[in-house]
């Protein structure tokens, strides 16, 4: 035999049966834009076969559920076979009030659904999934199995606001994204357009409706291979920053006021997202 042909026949035997000590890394059969993703608990024999009740059956890719050392089936919670593995968008919503003056900084995601929103316009109002769907805040991190393998970050300002404090609200603020204490990711919010919004046309001279980008999921950004990865219980977070000193004439910057001419504000509502393939529970 060709002593390359069986140099190569030796390493797929190798690759089928490799026992992955724990807390490594293991792959089952779940990748992301050609990149391996997935964590592994205890001893797991790649390419071996649960058996039992187990015997014969198949996760949703048509392959044999896989199984720990001893041949009972691996159901680690962070492995793809026994999670709802799957695309989510994580997303927040920041509302900011015509005439308001903006903080130096503002925290998202690190409010959960059901909780009070820590940036109201009055009131105490309970954020509800019109303004966000986190389980958890972003400072205790996802109960696991959620996880994140962050692929996308998309900002979008709601169309009523006005131009003018769309391009102040971009001008003089930028972006923190956190993983423990490490910048992963950093810059103005209009480098991440959402690719989402409205589209088209009016009659009225008086109407418009102005965006980040365009409406197109394809003039968004992704970070396919470079994803980053946020593991369950996992401090992150995702800072807005308006710096006073950088603001107009050296001062906090100022929404446009509710009773201004000739076009009146209407203040700022912005929506965050965060997505890529996350762990759930299998109900």
């Amino acid at each position: 035999m060709n002593r390359r042909i069986w140099s190569y026949a030796v390493m797929a035997m190798v690759a089928l049966f490799v026992v992955v000590p724990m807390g490594l890394a293991v792959a089952h059969d779940v990748t992301h834009e050609g990149s391996i993703a997935g964590y592994g608990g205890g001893t797991v024999m790649i390419g071996a076969a649960a058996g039992g009740i187990y015997s014969g059956k198949t996760m949703g890719n048509g392959r044999a559920i896989p199984a720990t050392a001893s041949g009972a089936p691996d159901i680690n919670a962070l492995i793809g076979q026994m999670v709802d593995r799957g695309l989510w968008w994580y997303y927040y919503t920041l509302k900011l009030a015509a005439g308001a003056t903006l903080s130096s900084q503002y925290t998202l995601f690190n409010a959960a659904l059901g909780s009070p929103d820590p940036y109201p316009l009055s009131g105490t109002p309970t954020l509800t999934k019109v303004e966000t769907n986190m389980p958890n805040t972003s400072t205790n991190g996802f109960n696991a199995p959620r996880d994140l393998v962050l692929d996308q970050i998309g900002f979008k300002i709601q169309e009523s606001a006005l131009l003018a404090d769309i391009i102040n609200f971009d001008q003089y603020g930028y972006f923190e994204l956190k993983i423990i204490d490490k910048i992963f990711y950093e810059g103005k919010i209009s480098w991440h357009p959402m690719g989402t919004g409205i589209s088209g046309f009016s009659t009225k001279t008086t109407e418009s409706a102005w965006l980040y980008g365009t409406p197109n999921q394809a003039a968004a950004v992704r970070f396919g291979n470079f994803a980053k990865y946020i593991a369950p219980q996992m401090n992150w977070s995702l800072v807005l920053y308006f710096p006073p000193s950088s603001g107009p004439s050296a001062a906090a910057l100022t929404l446009t006021s509710s009773s201004a001419t000739p076009s009146v504000g209407t203040g700022i509502t912005l929506v965050t997202f965060l997505k890529g393939l996350t762990d759930r529970a299998v109900q």
